[in-house]
């Protein structure tokens, strides 16, 4: 990817539109601490300083922060990359379908800084076809509302398990579909989940089986973990 004199001004105008609308700390200096780094050249400088921009102090909305850094061209796309999958893993983000896939599009280029060895291999393994799976609580079932999903129809199971003290007593519901290879994003195998990115616009005109969960316990190595509850509760995910 070429990047431009041209493509650097107009990111630097982008992350200072960032302090305009407060996702990050206005009378701060995040600006003159991390724009220069984040426009290196050299991939892996780029990508350390995203991971101490995005989590730094004076950054106030880390979803908004990330969004602005792939969709502008003159930042190093190891450093989007980074930004994304921090927030992507912790955070998660909501974002119009079109725009959702145009996020994760823009960072397509560089794979080993948006998801690791075991990702990538998954990724690169995967067939034209893949059927993915999705538990979720808080709908009638029929319509997914994130677009998280996994390969493991355990995992998903574990997602559909009662959540009494988020106001969900029942199991929820699990969901199948089979899904060309071009409609997942990312595969992000961190956290042990299998889990995949789906461009939920690619769902259309896919038979969506939903089915109630059979599992009745979130695992104890997820219930005390705010990815884990994150995972579950977000629409954005």
């Amino acid at each position: 990817m070429i990047v431009t004199p041209t493509d650097k001004a107009n990111s630097l105008e982008a992350l200072n539109f960032l302090l305009e609308n407060e996702a990050i700390v206005p009378d701060g200096d995040w600006i003159d601490r991390f724009a220069h780094r984040l426009m290196h050249e050299d991939s892996e400088i780029a990508g350390e300083a995203a991971v101490e921009a995005i989590q730094d102090d004076e950054v106030m909305l880390t979803a908004q922060v990330a969004i602005m850094m792939c969709l502008s061209k003159g930042v190093n796309r190891a450093a989007a990359a980074t930004a994304l999958k921090i927030v992507w893993l912790y955070q998660g983000f909501g974002l119009p379908t079109a725009e959702f896939k145009m996020v994760f599009d823009s960072v397509a280029s560089v794979p080993m800084y948006l998801m690791d060895s075991q990702g990538q291999e998954a990724f690169a393994a995967l067939d034209n076809e893949v059927a993915v799976f999705r538990g979720q609580l808080f709908d009638s079932g029929k319509v997914p509302d994130g677009a998280s999903w996994t390969l493991s129809e355990e995992v998903a199971q574990w997602y559909s398990a009662p959540a009494p003290a988020y106001g969900s007593p029942e199991r929820g519901w699990v969901l199948t579909a089979t899904v060309p290879k071009s409609a997942i994003l990312a595969a992000f195998f961190e956290r042990g989940e299998q889990e995949v990115v789906l461009d939920l616009a690619q769902l259309n005109h896919r038979r969506l089986v939903a089915k109630r969960g059979t599992c009745d316990k979130f695992p104890e190595h997820l219930a005390g973990s705010n990815l884990g509850f994150l995972g579950r509760l977000s629409n954005f995910r």
